[in-house]
């Protein structure tokens, strides 16, 4: 229960007091109240001086006007019989009266009126003038004027005023005392009592025990002030509830004003979401301005000016660079304030962080586009591999029959040149299907001494077939440059992807020239060289990792430089990544530069690119030379040896599904003496074996062929005769598990297209080896 306050803890109040400097409410009502008594009194006495001092003039004018008449009387018969000594006389008795401080007798004679007697007390201040003619026989003979004195009505009127005062002076101080007292009890008690209840709730104590008033005025005012506690309390409740799942939500919740753009409110979340302190956030105007990524600035005026015109979308989904200079994607939900004229003054909403999520999708879209790419580079392998066998096969013939015809002919016969050309473009033709095979499949390939010279020729002849005519090329290649070791077709891939990439880049600008320069390298460092370094800003857009303990002079260095429209900063990090283009559909597919990348990794070699936009880009390749591979043994620019069997006593089973190659490989291989049996079928094959398997020395066939595969029949082959050599012919060495078949027995793989010299060079190596394996 709350108890009365004593002196001693005022300073409880104090606080409160401080506030403000108006005096207490006691000491204002006992003022006014002891004013209001004083006032009252002043008015009694006021009124009660005035009736007074009538009174006592009344009483003097009435005993003035009976001297007065008494005078006249006496005075008439001296003044009839002209007894002036008398008169006079008389009036030294009657000016000795107290109450005259003035007298003049006159009389009239009949020419004018002559004083008689006058006399006066200069000392008095002040008196009542009264006058009374004075008759004879109803016939004025003259006249007498007293002076009445007002002493007496001032002694009297002083004395009344000084009772009067102290009376009303000690009621003043009965009514003071008594008001005090009865405030005191019935008004600051009470007042006390409210100003600790208010003050426990300026403390943030709402829950104060309910004490009970005295009377009824502050009993109801003291229902209602512990009612607005309980109340207050209650929201106040609330509000931290609110408070804490403002705190605790993990989306930014905001208040903009507009067109300010100013944000009146946020709450903590602002930092996970914006990467941005609330203090920041409220104290910077404009703060989406200056934080919004750059590709989305041209979007935030548009956005920007279409809220001025009062239109506001439900949200919004937005790139920022948070305090680090990250990118943050982010989603805004909006609810526009509007004044009464309907016109925005406001936005309230929130704002979540969506940075995972939408990366999650552009991955997932981005392993999406990958899974799509992947099937249809499966679908184009399987194409492949389906064109590569018919076509291979035909190339074959081409090449076994072009092989025949020139060696029943003399180097001077005038066809011999036109079956040299037919054999080059045989080669090259064989080259075409190998890049098919290497594009739609991943295929193995085994690296050995390449021409790098050679190979950009053969790249840019097909190149300029390609171009339009509004774009040069430009080659300048140093002489002798040495090999260097990787797998021409791949090489040939490289060089063709990169001056693609360049030739599509100057297309968007109407043309251009491709500068390639072929050189040997010192080093890494500057790599590039040109007359417009200076004018240009080249931006490193992949530079790879420092290379060391390389000797000089151990790479080839080939430079692509093209006057496009260059490579944009902002995707720099993505252009060696798999599938990314920004070229149209029709245009790419986002596989060009990882796949030089591979490549070029995968040959040791390493690739720096620069680009400036709107001016060019620059790609520099290095590949090492063999003078730096020391472990590169030289026997590979060496034939192996072979032991040649006579082809007389070499009985060779012939299998393939395709007649005419069937036909001329066996015509070809009578032609160099070996005895051959040649099967379309399979099957066919398999039968005639098992029927008499030792008559055969050697086996050569298909691998892809229906009903029976080359693996099916190498199998039941070997299992009949397990010594027996076989030559696995195809052209695509990816269909089919060929470790497996070699772990089989004396197996060899020929690639189609062959000419009959590479056949039979490979029949007299595969027999060599075989002879080799029995001893």
């Amino acid at each position: 229960m709350i108890q009365k306050r004593s002196s001693s803890k005022k300073t409880d109040r104090e606080p409160l007091l401080a506030r403000s400097p108006a005096s207490s409410i006691s000491r204002q009502l006992a003022i006014s109240l002891g004013l209001t008594v004083v006032s009252v009194l002043l008015v009694v006495f006021l009124v009660g001086s005035i009736f007074s001092y009538k009174y006592h003039l009344n009483q003097l004018n009435e005993r003035g006007n009976e001297l007065i008449r008494d005078l006249a009387g006496i005075f008439r018969n001296p003044m009839w019989n002209l007894d002036f000594a008398t008169i006079k006389q008389t009036g030294d008795l009657a000016f000795r009266n107290d109450l005259v401080d003035e007298i003049v007798i006159v009389f009239f004679d009949a020419k004018r009126e002559n004083v008689i007697f006058s006399k006066d007390k200069s000392e008095s201040s002040s008196w009542l003038n009264l006058s009374q003619d004075i008759t004879f026989n109803d016939k004025a003979i003259g006249n007498v004027k007293i002076g009445v004195t007002t002493n007496a009505i001032r002694k009297s009127l002083y004395s009344f005023l000084s009772y009067f005062s102290v009376v009303l002076f000690l009621i003043f101080i009965s009514i003071l005392l008594a008001t005090r007292f009865f405030i005191k009890r019935y008004l600051n008690a009470p007042l006390d009592q409210l100003n600790t209840v208010l003050y426990s709730y300026s403390r943030g104590n709402y829950t104060i025990p309910h004490s009970p008033f005295t009377n009824r005025e502050f009993q109801r005012v003291g229902a209602v002030l512990y009612h607005m506690g309980e109340t207050i309390r209650q929201q106040i409740e609330k509000l931290s509830q609110a408070d804490r799942l403002f705190n605790n939500i993990k989306e930014m919740i905001f208040r903009m004003r507009i067109p300010e753009g100013y944000c009146e409110y946020v709450n903590p979340a602002v930092e996970d979401v914006l990467g941005y302190s609330v203090e920041a956030v409220k104290s910077t105007p404009d703060i989406l301005v200056k934080i919004i990524h750059p590709d989305f600035r041209e979007e935030l005026s548009k956005v920007w000016k279409n809220i001025l015109e009062n239109k506001l979308a439900p949200s919004y989904v937005y790139k920022i660079l948070d305090s680090e200079g990250k990118t943050r994607w982010i989603h805004q939900s909006n609810i526009a304030i509007r004044d009464d004229n309907g016109k925005i003054v406001a936005i309230e909403g929130c704002c979540t962080n969506i940075t995972e999520q939408k990366i999650a999708r552009m991955e997932k879209a981005k392993l999406e586009a990958q899974l799509r790419q992947s099937q249809k580079m499966e679908a184009i392998g399987q194409l492949a591999g389906g064109i590569a066998h018919d076509f291979n096969n035909i190339l074959g013939m081409i090449m076994g029959n072009l092989t025949l015809a020139k060696s029943d002919i003399t180097e001077d016969h005038p066809a011999f040149p036109r079956l040299d050309a037919i054999g080059i473009a045989s080669k090259r033709a064989k080259d075409v299907v190998a890049q098919i095979l290497s594009f739609g499949r991943k295929k193995e390939f085994k690296h050995k001494p390449v021409k790098v010279d050679t190979v950009l020729n053969e790249a840019l002849v097909l190149l300029r077939a390609t171009i339009s005519r509004n774009i040069t090329i430009d080659l300048y290649m140093e002489n002798q440059l040495p090999f260097i070791k990787g797998d021409a077709t791949q090489l040939h891939q490289v060089f063709i992807n990169i001056a693609t990439n360049a030739v599509h880049a100057m297309e968007e600008k109407g043309g251009g020239t491709l500068t390639i320069e072929a050189s040997r390298a010192k080093n890494f460092n500057s790599p590039f060289s040109s007359k417009d370094d200076s004018e240009t800003a080249w931006l490193q857009i992949y530079t790879p990792p420092p290379i060391n303990n390389l000797p000089d002079d151990g790479y080839i260095k080939v430079i692509f430089t093209d006057t496009g429209c260059g490579i944009d900063p902002a995707i720099r990090e993505n252009i060696l990544d798999p599938y990314f283009t920004t070229k149209a559909p029709d245009k790419g597919t986002g596989l060009g530069l990882s796949v030089v990348h591979g490549i070029v990794k995968n040959m040791d070699g390493h690739i720096i690119i620069e680009s400036a936009p709107g001016k060019g880009t620059r790609i520099a390749i290095f590949f090492p030379s063999l003078s730096v591979i020391h472990h590169e043994d030289e026997s590979v620019f060496k034939s192996p040896q072979k032991e040649i069997s006579k082809p007389e006593e070499v009985m060779v089973l012939f299998v393939d599904d395709e007649e005419m190659l069937q036909e001329m490989c066996s015509h070809a291989l009578e032609h160099f003496g070996y005895k051959v049996k040649s099967h379309i079928c399979p099957a066919d094959a398999l039968k005639e074996f098992r029927q008499n398997p030792s008559q055969f020395n050697i086996m050569l066939t298909d691998m892809n062929m229906p009903l029976l595969s080359g693996e099916e029949l190498i199998t039941e082959v070997l299992a009949i005769q397990p010594e027996l050599p076989v030559i696995a012919c195809s052209g695509d060495s990816t269909s089919f598990d060929l470790d497996k078949i070699k772990a089989k027995g004396t197996v060899t793989f020929l690639e189609k297209p062959y000419d009959i010299y590479q056949l039979s060079d490979v029949i007299q190596e595969t027999l060599r080896i075989s002879i080799k394996s029995k001893k």
